[in-house]
């Protein structure tokens, strides 16, 4: 799935416009027991119960295709009779209506979902007569296919925060009651994958809260699928290979050599969006990475050292290099690379004031500074002139003088 084709599903899900079938879910405790389950007609239900259930069948379609929403096929097992994808289609085709095949779904998810506390899983069901779209994207009245899907939702449940109330009756504040609350999403799926703008049953798109440690066992032993790694999660891994080859990641030299290494991929990046496709991956390989360090400032045998264990790392999928970019280093790097600039150009007007003796190595500025041609420079000596040493600097009659910064007519 792109974005275009998300984006097209998630727009359906707002209450104006959305056409859920029906709803069903289950509350599972810590124990990773059922404590009730329920079947819902969606256009039933209270106005404030749709607001909220159509927000978290909406925040099951967010974030970032890469990071937050990971597409995964199934492999040919799990495609066999009795896998978990013909499991998924049986529970599509009954429009969640056989309490058997719901509960066998249900099963699936607890005995695979490893969360200790409390949570509800959701299930909608909705059918979408996918409308036919002109090269420019235009719609048409008429039907192009028919989309049968289902969008599962794995939600915390946990206890509101206590607080004090005022209540009225009694004119008086006390504690409130404390009640069970569902919060939004922490994981969940759309299936099946819709793509090209039609049904593909052979792909899920999932979608995790955090994709920092997101729940890859609900992705590999319950629907048996190849785990990947998340944006976020490639990037902190690209972030802790440099890291360990620099050093200490406090210290300034190290933060300005990640800043170089950053902008220098930025730069990369940005040159190489002008020559490709729009849409043309721009995947970051070894022979790509190591000039990329040189031009960093790294020395051959860290960039080498790094090269290596990137490449053994992303040995199954390489990277985009706008995956391993860290945004926050990128946005630090400017005005530290130009105070490291600066830094430089400083030393290096020390080291030639230094050289041409207006500074002392001591730091110190010399006490007369004479600046003259070096024909001229030649012929200047010194000597005693009423008792008082002086230099003699010939002068030609057209050349003039500058005493302290100030123009002298002598």
């Amino acid at each position: 799935m792109d974005k275009n084709e998300i984006k097209e599903i998630r727009q359906r899900i707002k209450k104006e416009s959305a056409t859920f079938q029906l709803m069903c879910g289950c509350y599972v405790n810590s124990e990773k027991n059922i404590v009730t389950e329920f079947e819902k007609t969606f256009v039933d239900l209270p106005e404030e119960e749709i607001h909220k259930y159509i927000e978290i069948a909406s925040k099951t379609l967010s974030g970032k295709k890469g990071d937050n929403l990971i597409e995964l096929p199934f492999p040919m097992e799990a495609e066999s009779d009795g896998g978990p994808e013909k499991l998924l289609i049986r529970l599509r085709d009954s429009g969640l209506k056989d309490e058997d095949i719901r509960h066998e779904f249900y099963n699936l998810i607890i005995n695979n979902y490893a969360r200790p506390d409390n949570y509800l899983i959701l299930v909608y069901h909705d059918i979408y007569d996918v409308p036919m779209k002109t090269s420019d994207n235009m719609e048409l009245d008429d039907s192009e296919d028919i989309y049968d899907y289902l969008i599962t939702a794995i939600c915390p449940v946990e206890l509101s925060k206590p607080g004090i109330g005022y209540y009225p009756d009694s004119n008086s504040f006390t504690s409130l009651e404390r009640d069970w609350v569902v919060g939004l999403p922490e994981s969940g799926f759309l299936f099946p994958a819709f793509t090209e703008r039609m049904a593909d049953v052979h792909s899920v798109l999932f979608y995790t809260k955090d994709t920092k440690e997101p729940h890859t066992e609900l992705w590999e032993d319950a629907f048996q699928c190849k785990s990947v790694r998340t944006s976020t999660q490639k990037k902190n891994t690209f972030t802790s290979i440099i890291s360990e080859a620099l050093g200490d990641p406090d210290d300034d030299k190290v933060k300005d050599s990640f800043a170089e290494v950053e902008s220098t991929l930025n730069t990369f990046l940005e040159t190489e969006k002008k020559i490709r496709e729009k849409d043309d991956p721009i995947i970051m390989t070894k022979d790509d990475l190591k000039p990329i360090l040189a031009d960093s400032g790294i020395d051959d045998m860290r960039s080498e050292r790094i090269a290596s264990k990137y490449e053994a790392a992303f040995q199954e999928e390489l990277p985009g290099t706008s995956e391993i970019i860290d945004s926050k280093i990128l946005k630090d790097s400017g005005p530290r690379l130009e105070r490291k600039d600066l830094m430089k150009q400083v030393s290096d007007l020390n080291k030639k004031l230094t050289e041409s003796g207006i500074v002392k190595p001591d730091g110190k500025e010399a006490d007369v500074i004479v600046k003259v041609p070096d024909d001229t420079a030649e012929k200047i000596t010194a000597t005693f002139i009423d008792g008082q040493r002086c230099l003699l600097i010939p002068l030609e009659g057209n050349e003039e003088m500058m005493i302290n910064g100030e123009k002298k007519d002598l």
